[in-house]
C-alpha cells in the first residue's frame, strides 16, 4: 500500500528536494531547530555544534572561540 500523507523532517534533520524519501541530518558546525524544514543554518560566530543533527548550538568554552568557518580555537 502506498503512502497516505508525508511525513515532516524532525529539528535537526532537513529535505532540500521534492519527493524525498527520508530527511537529511544537519552537518557538524549547523543545526535546524524547527520541523518541516528545507535547509540548516550554520552556527552563529562564538557557538558550535559538533555532532551530526543538531537542532541548536553551545557557546564556546572560555578559553576558545569559533570564527565565520564553525571552528573551534583555543587562545
Amino acid at each position: 500500500m502506498g503512502a497516505l500523507s508525508c511525513t515532516e523532517c524532525a529539528a535537526g534533520t532537513f529535505s532540500a528536494s521534492e519527493g524525498a524519501t527520508n530527511c537529511t541530518s544537519c552537518l557538524a558546525g549547523t543545526y535546524q531547530p524547527a520541523n518541516g524544514a528545507s535547509t540548516c543554518h550554520d552556527c552563529p560566530v562564538g557557538m558550535y555544534s559538533t555532532v551530526p543533527g543538531s537542532g541548536g548550538c553551545q557557546d564556546c568554552p572560555a578559553g576558545t572561540y569559533a570564527n565565520s568557518s564553525n571552528t573551534i580555537t583555543s587562545y
